[in-house]
């Protein structure tokens, strides 16, 4: 959203800039002693842009655009929620450390497990290396105990159009089909529809690559996220073990997966 010509005269005559505005900030739930990446929106970003985080370290900011910034951070070894401070501005605890165990596939905390020889894994992804369709490109990893709560968390990265494939949580990942999967977001043509063994729930929009999603299980209610919100709730209640479980069609992976669940 550009200002008009009066807006632009106010701002200059009163600051010489416009105010920074932040519209949302992604991804500030961190374990224990963690490095990872948060995204933050809003709109005025310049270069140089500030951002201090309570008790925690920042790493790196990494300016996208006027309306996009990614900032590295490591967090402290102290529980609790903690204030951001943007361009001089805080926002009261926005940034949260909780005593959680953090999974991700790949780097040491655990490794990818029941993989199908047509996907390469890496570091917290999982990706299709050959182009042809068929519901038989899969990985897993990791166990959530019956009755405790976790959060799923990730990406999904389109290769080209046309693309389809499943991403989410089951009881044992008993193969590399995606109607084995209980919950599952699946990603064909622009657009996500959840999925719960096979059966649709319907149709929630479209969505890009920086969209941040989460399913997650507090008590025995499953949820769905989108960049922090949830837009499904299950109607199945979940009381087992969980997997991380996935099933790709065709052209499209998976990234900066990550499972966390109470230590």
């Amino acid at each position: 959203m550009q200002p008009n010509f009066i807006e632009y005269q106010y701002f200059c005559k009163r600051c010489n800039k416009f105010p920074v505005a932040v519209n949302s900030i992604n991804g500030a739930d961190f374990s224990l002693n963690e490095t990872e990446t948060i995204t933050i929106t809003g709109e005025w970003f310049t270069p140089g842009i500030t951002v201090l985080i309570e008790n925690q370290t920042v790493n790196s900011i990494n300016y996208i655009d006027f309306n996009t910034i990614k900032v590295n951070v490591t967090s402290g070894n102290v529980i609790g929620d903690f204030d951001i401070a943007i361009a001089g501005k805080i926002y009261p605890d926005t940034f949260k450390v909780s005593n959680y165990i953090t999974l991700i596939p790949g780097n040491g905390t655990t490794n990818w497990v029941r993989v199908s020889n047509n996907v390469t894994t890496n570091i917290g992804e999982i990706m299709p290396n050959v182009y042809s369709s068929g519901w038989n490109q899969a990985g897993s990893f990791g166990t959530v105990s019956a009755n405790k709560d976790f959060e799923l968390k990730f990406n999904a990265k389109l290769v080209q159009s046309n693309e389809a494939g499943m991403c989410g949580v089951d009881n044992s990942d008993p193969n590399f089909y995606y109607n084995t999967i209980d919950y599952a977001i699946f990603f064909t043509g622009g657009n996500i529809y959840i999925y719960e063994k096979g059966s649709s729930k319907g149709s929630y929009g479209a969505y890009n690559e920086s969209d941040l999603f989460s399913i997650e299980r507090y008590g025995n209610t499953i949820t769905y996220l989108k960049n922090g919100n949830v837009f499904y709730t299950s109607l199945n209640k979940s009381t087992s073990q969980m997997v991380f479980d996935n099933s790709i069609y065709r052209y499209i992976g998976f990234t900066n997966i990550k499972l966390r669940y109470p230590a």
